[in-house]
């Protein structure tokens, strides 16, 4: 690794939580403090009629009563009797909520999906919060109990009161009250409270989000607040009764339970037929009840305030780095200095390693890294159907070989040197392992050739990273998984292949005969094909998922190779995807609503749903390609807004429900590698801000202690164990090459090509003929393609970097005045790449509140 630029400082959920600890200590501290008198009046009022002292003297009649009696009985300092306690039983509990919490919910929720499981996991979570406050309850009751005892004493002079402070009241109540186990009096009712409280307060709360706003995540601040407040009126108002059970147990004496204090205060007057003195016991009690339960409300609506106050205070000295927040802060498409872009880059490196260096200590030789376990996986030889898993993972390290290309762009020739050794000397394909024939291609043959290319440079800008005594291995295991794939192709009656085949005994029976386009390579287009017939099995079309790499591979295969036949199908193909699913006004920058790629039914050309899937944020990329920068600034913002609203990318978002439909987020590299291609384009330092948002927004939700973790669900943030082996093939690598415009990648972009999975192929001459034996030297001396002119020219993008006009790279017809291929002058890099109202549009089209003055002041 690389020691030029060193790591970033690391943040840890241990700093987060201390944060979150203070912020909320002293919020509750104060608002504790500011609520005390409302506190106690709720306490005398409950506990007065078996409170011994009170039954002495004249019982209080209500609120105002309380109010106006307290002071001149006891001083107005009484007011806060007990409230030191109070505020310092805030820390234990809460840090032991927090650690209590994790604990449960790793136990119970472990191997629950939220979208299968939603009940059982809605309600296992309920029972987790309720086990770890049970739990922390265990070490804090006691102070509660001391807590309950100094506020509901009346006396008004030290010598007058039962208790002269904390220690005095801990002491007489183990003295005088039975031991140690008075300090748990009424504990049981108290465990009972907090279920029933958590229990109706979550459900209540859940149920009206769901049920009444159909998307739960971008309910107004102000209807989020409401139902909050009338859910916690409607749970506290319900528990009343425990809550006061148990304030009058804890200042009983041994002999006082929960029976009896029940039946004294809720029962016997009933069975005594309203007779006095429960009559008036039994009304007063409850007409007091709600007015004081809405003074409790008080004081948790107070508690709020002062939190979320003193979090914003100190917040706001607290460089979050998001130019959208703050005026007078560089925006969001204002210049990108050099010490940013080498700050960006430091982080981009650490990220990068920190996720290499832990698979290679705990996963190698195996597929993947468990982050969160610090343990490796391979296939799931016990489940055989669980594609999710075998597709992928074939057990040859494949996080490893899909890593190859990574450690060249972050030049570090000597790791990658010592990888392709351990690639040789430990990897073998002479396993009984089912794999998919598309992401076996994509994921090791394309990293192979890629590495052989690159190790058997003896001169030129790769030359450092030649591998001595290096003599072809690798092309040779490329070839041996090839052949070992081949048995897919065979077979079949249209020349299509299986979508699966074992390495050993080549395609099993019972194997299926559809494959999706991409995996077959597929103008309007389903998604799934019959390889025996040839007929669609899936109508389906779109850019997503199954799709999107043959349109990708149509006009790369005619960069690379030199294919007109490619490049015909790519122009009609293109053609037809404007005509067909693209939604929205004509112009990226014209009237009308937004454009939208849109899944459509193959067979006529109508929308079959109304979802996009994140795979389809990699378009933008082929679109600047293929030239069409315009159209890619369009495409790219829509993806972009998607993760503004989470943080993340979910797999399928629906836009018409402004919500996802499947909320996991893998660690994709779509988005990211959309907007390098941007940038290279553009050079807009808009991009730079796009892309160091991702790179933070991932090193903070998804970093754990080995590695980064698929987010389970973009809503809560909860993780699973898996880090797929393309975050460190193409995730990390294109954030890190959006800031380093120095990279041998970017300054020889015009003759390199990334493929589907962002492994580097040079473009050469000897790649168009039809004999390809020949070993690769690349050179800067390389002269550029010449392509013919055509009377449509337009400008051939690879990797952004222009080449020689040639033949028409599209064929389609675009309205007059398309401004694609217009140049970008210099004031507009310093500018957002759209008109504000546009994002306006669009960030409302994907269900963001906030105005666009919010995002760009």
């Amino acid at each position: 690794m690389s020691t030029t630029e060193s790591k970033p400082p690391k943040r840890t959920k241990l700093q987060k939580f201390l944060v979150d600890l203070s912020v909320g200590g002293v919020s509750a501290a104060i608002s504790k403090t500011a609520v005390a008198p409302i506190e106690r009046v709720k306490l005398l009022l409950q506990v007065q009629y078996s409170h011994g002292d009170i039954l002495k003297t004249k019982q209080y009649k209500g609120i105002i009563d309380v109010l106006t009696r307290i002071p001149k009985e006891q001083g107005v300092l009484s007011f806060w009797r007990g409230n030191a306690i109070n505020v310092l039983r805030y820390f234990p509990t809460q840090a032991l909520n927090f650690a209590f919490n994790d604990f449960y919910r790793s136990v119970l929720l472990s191997g629950l999906d939220m979208e299968q499981d939603f009940w059982k996991y809605t309600a296992l979570g309920l029972v987790a919060g309720g086990c770890a406050g049970a739990t922390s309850m265990c070490f804090v009751y006691p102070l509660d109990v001391v807590r309950t005892r100094l506020t509901a004493d009346i006396g008004r002079s030290v010598e007058s009161r039962r208790y002269k402070g904390f220690v005095d009241c801990f002491s007489k109540t183990v003295k005088q009250d039975g031991g140690f186990t008075a300090l748990y009096r009424g504990f049981f009712v108290s465990l009972q409270t907090y279920f029933i409280y958590r229990a109706v307060y979550f459900g209540l709360y859940d149920a009206i989000r769901n049920h009444v706003f159909s998307d739960r995540k971008n309910i107004h601040f102000v209807e989020s607040f409401l139902i909050a407040q009338l859910v916690s009126i409607c749970s506290s108002y319900l528990v009343y009764p425990w809550d006061t059970i148990r304030n009058r147990m804890m200042i009983k004496k041994d002999g006082e339970d929960f029976t009896r204090v029940l039946l004294q205060i809720y029962f016997v007057p009933l069975a005594e037929h309203w007779s006095w003195p429960y009559t008036t016991r039994f009304r007063s009690m409850w007409e007091k009840r709600l007015a004081c339960q809405l003074l409790h409300f008080i004081d948790a609506r107070c508690k709020m305030f002062c939190y979320l106050l003193i979090l914003t205070i100190c917040m706001h000295q607290i460089s979050c780095r998001n130019p959208f927040l703050l005026k007078g802060q560089e925006t969001r498409a204002a210049a990108f200095s050099e010490e940013e872009k080498a700050k960006a880059r430091e982080l981009a490196r650490e990220m990068f390693y920190f996720g290499y260096d832990n698979y290679m200590a705990h996963a190698w030789p195996l597929d993947e890294l468990d982050p969160i376990h610090c343990t490796g996986r391979g296939p799931d030889t016990e489940h055989p159907e669980n594609i999710n898993i075998n597709d992928v993972l074939g057990d040859y390290s494949l996080t490893l070989i899909d890593s190859l290309g990574s450690l060249v762009v972050f030049d570090d020739p000597e790791e990658f040197q010592n990888a392709v050794r351990t690639v040789i000397n430990t990897v073998s394909f002479e396993k009984n392992s089912t794999v998919q024939v598309f992401e076996a291609t994509i994921r090791v043959i394309g990293s192979l050739l890629s590495a052989h290319l690159i190790a058997s440079t003896k001169s030129g800008s790769f030359s450092r990273f030649s591998v001595p005594d290096y003599e072809g291995e690798m092309l040779t295991m490329a070839h041996d998984l090839m052949t070992r794939l081949m048995p897919a192709f065979e077979g079949t009656k249209t020349g299509l292949p299986y979508p699966r085949v074992n390495l050993i005994r080549g395609v099993l029976p019972g194997t299926i005969n559809e494959t999706c386009t991409s995996g077959a390579g597929s103008l309007l287009l389903g998604n799934v094909i019959d390889i025996q017939t040839g007929k669609w099995q899936g109508h389906l079309s779109g850019l997503g998922a199954g799709l999107d790499s043959f349109y990708e591979y149509l006009l790369k295969a005619y960069i690379l190779f030199d294919e007109p036949r490619d490049l015909q199908l790519f122009n009609e193909a293109y053609a037809i995807i404007l005509e067909n699913l693209r939604r929205g006004r004509v112009f990226c920058r014209g009237e009308g609503e937004p454009p939208l790629y849109v899944n459509v039914d193959a067979r006529d050309g109508s929308t079959a749903n109304t979802w996009i899937d994140a795979l389809q944020a990699s378009f933008a990329g082929v679109q600047v390609l293929a030239g069409d920068v315009e159209e890619a600034i369009c495409h790219h913002a829509i993806y972009y807004a998607v993760w503004k609203k989470y943080g993340a990318l979910p797999e399928r978002f629906n836009w018409h429900l402004k919500a996802p439909d499947v909320s996991f987020y893998p660690l994709r590299p779509e988005l990211a590698e959309s907007t390098y291609h941007l940038y290279q384009a553009t050079k807009n330092p808009f991009y730079l801000h796009v892309g160091r948002e991702i790179m933070e927004n991932i090193n903070l939700r998804t970093r754990v202690e080995c590695g980064f973790a698929t987010v389970h669900d973009v809503f809560d943030g909860s993780l699973e164990d898996r880090m797929e082996s393309f975050f460190l093939s193409e995730t990390m690598k294109y954030l890190y090459l959006l800031f380093d415009e120095n990279n041998i990648v970017n300054t020889h972009g015009e003759r390199l090509l990334f493929t589907t999975e962002g492994h580097i192929f040079p473009i050469d001459e000897r790649f168009r003929k039809p004999a390809h034996r020949s070993k690769l030297v690349i050179s800067k001396k390389q002269e550029p393609i010449q392509r013919l002119a055509g009377p449509k020219t337009r400008t051939v993008m690879s990797n952004h970097h222009l080449v020689s006009p040639g033949a028409p790279l599209v064929g389609y017809t675009r309205p007059a005045g398309n401004i694609s291929c217009e140049s970008t002058s210099s004031i507009s890099r310093h500018q957002p790449p759209l008109p504000l109202s546009l994002f306006a549009q669009l960030f409302e089209t994907i269900g963001i509140s906030q105005s666009i003055e919010y995002w760009f002041p």
